[in-house]
């Protein structure tokens, strides 16, 4: 197997230490430490004094944290705690699902433009990628006629972001429940990374909350501006697939590390007043940079 360069991530990496000002950042202003005890309003010195000094340095949660893992529960409508995987980020999180789905003989309808990982990875499992472009016309969002055209028996998988990188536009809860409808017809699972999901005034409805074979991957590195915890999710209703993921992630992953999850469950259990801080720090922003361009 031999992946694609990367072209976003060579291009970008090196010039982000260096750069004045940065347009090409992806995540909300991230915290420190002090800021997000001070938003959630917990004591930052209890918790090195109570949390951290007699933390075990061993294995951490092998299939995550419950404390975690009820927090990011609450993210989502019909899921439990044990519909949950965490892993290392969220592009562990695709990667881990799509290598472990697709196979040669199988084809990928990927949504573009796209996040590089969703058409980059079933190319070099050797399967076949059939792109469903995102047109200005159609306000970025998926043509089900479109859709349905590029499906057939063989269809394993349908990749998309939701709100989708790079455009921002996102699916509302109908247009979502079209796509499962078309996947739902040729048995395919809908890979959905709804990494930026919560930014918008109104809820955005997950994949996993309207389709039995849709899996939701997401991570704290975007609009909950922790992305140096390196902590991911998976997110499936579908139980022989979630075995499935929990046994891969033996091979791949194993656990992530005690901090990581402590912090992110804190983080997580006042999930709303941080979403409400990327929104208070997008709505300006993206105006002054909407009258600049």
């Amino acid at each position: 197997m031999r992946l694609a360069e990367f072209k976003l991530e060579k291009w970008l990496n090196p010039k982000d230490p260096i750069a004045e000002y940065n347009l090409g950042a992806s995540c909300v202003k991230p915290l420190s430490l002090e800021d997000l005890f001070e938003l959630i309003g917990e004591d930052l010195d209890g918790f090195f004094n109570d949390e951290l000094r007699k933390m075990s340095l061993h294995y951490g949660h092998f299939s995550g944290m419950d404390r975690l893992l009820q927090a990011l529960s609450a993210l989502y409508t019909n899921v439990s705690p044990n519909s949950i995987l965490t892993v290392h980020g969220g592009t562990g999180a695709n990667n881990m699902v799509m290598n472990e789905l697709i196979e040669p003989g199988d084809n990928v309808v990927a949504f573009l433009p796209n996040y590089q990982q969703h058409y980059a990875i079933p190319e070099s499992l050797g399967v076949e990628v059939r792109s469903l472009l995102l047109r200005k016309e159609d306000s970025y969002l998926p043509d089900i006629d479109a859709l349905r055209a590029l499906v057939d028996e063989k269809t394993r998988l349908i990749t998309l972001s939701n709100p989708n990188n790079p455009t921002g536009a996102f699916i509302d809860r109908g247009l979502l429940i079209e796509v499962a409808g078309v996947a739902k017809k040729v048995g395919a699972f809908v890979l959905c990374d709804e990494i930026y999901r919560g930014l918008a005034d109104e809820y955005m409805t997950s994949v996993v909350d309207v389709y039995d074979r849709g899996i939701a991957t997401s991570s704290m590195s975007k609009v909950f501006s922790m992305a140096g915890t390196r902590l991911g999710w998976v997110v499936t209703n579908d139980e022989q697939l979630f075995d499935r993921l929990e046994n891969r992630r033996s091979y791949d992953t194993i656990c992530c590390g005690p901090f990581d999850e402590l912090i992110t469950a804190i983080a997580m259990e006042h999930s709303d007043k941080i979403l409400e801080r990327s929104k208070n720090i997008v709505r300006p922003n993206r105006v002054i940079l909407d009258d600049w361009i």
